[in-house]
């Protein structure tokens, strides 16, 4: 893949973040007196903005929901943030693609705050140019407005980029945006599901967008 720019989602993209946003979430609706959902509901919160999750499966009001939200990033702060686990090879692919001169960038819908720590708390900030993400009153959350904020503030023009995402809001975000995604299954959303957003370019495994990358640059160069 020889785009000049290369986007990065985080969450099941570069980084298994599972039990962090699981733990923080049952943490969040405790301290709101809510009923702490199933796991298999809460998993549906990663990816999507917060206050749309909030709203559709606990039946917030929008004002319960900002309420959930600000909790929720209070008690991320306090250390849910450093229980993300960098996903086998990923740092292989992003020094492969910065010695051959892509621009890279991260573009998710954690706040932004939030994803330069977590980054941080991997080692692997470094690599990446810029980092685009929800506001703190998330007004910017969803994933063409988080990825139109990056390209306003970078200069960067649609057709030199791509994004790397692992959920149907990926896909959707980037078509809106002008983009291509290249989806990967090995996150928090099925093949099926990744297909039925749209999906045109879809790997299962960190091994396979690694040879992606480099057979792509190859026969592009």
């Amino acid at each position: 893949m020889k785009h000049e720019n290369i986007i990065f989602d985080l969450d099941g993209t570069l980084c298994d973040s599972e039990e962090c946003i699981l733990s923080t979430l049952e943490a969040t609706l405790a301290e709101m007196g809510d009923p702490v959902l199933p796991r298999e509901v809460l998993r549906r919160f990663i990816s999507p903005p917060l206050i749309d999750s909030f709203i559709r499966y606990c039946g917030f009001t929008e004002e319960q929901a900002a309420k959930g939200l600000k909790i929720y990033q209070r008690i991320y702060a306090e250390g849910g943030w450093d229980k993300h686990v960098l996903f086998d090879g990923i740092e292989d692919i992003l020094k492969a693609l910065q010695s051959r001169g892509a621009q890279l960038f991260v573009a998710t819908s954690k706040e932004e705050g939030a994803a330069e720590h977590v980054l941080e708390s991997m080692g692997i900030n470094g690599y990446f140019r810029a980092v685009s993400g929800a506001n703190k009153d998330n007004s910017i959350s969803k994933k063409k407005d988080i990825l139109l904020s990056l390209f306003a503030r970078e200069n960067l023009k649609a057709e030199d980029c791509v994004l790397v995402g692992d959920s149907p809001f990926d896909v959707r975000g980037a078509a809106e945006a002008g983009i291509n995604c290249i989806a990967v299954s090995y996150g928090f959303a099925t093949k099926e599901e990744l297909a039925d957003a749209g999906a045109k370019i879809l790997l299962n495994s960190v091994a396979e967008l690694k040879t992606y990358h480099l057979e792509t640059a190859e026969k592009e160069s």
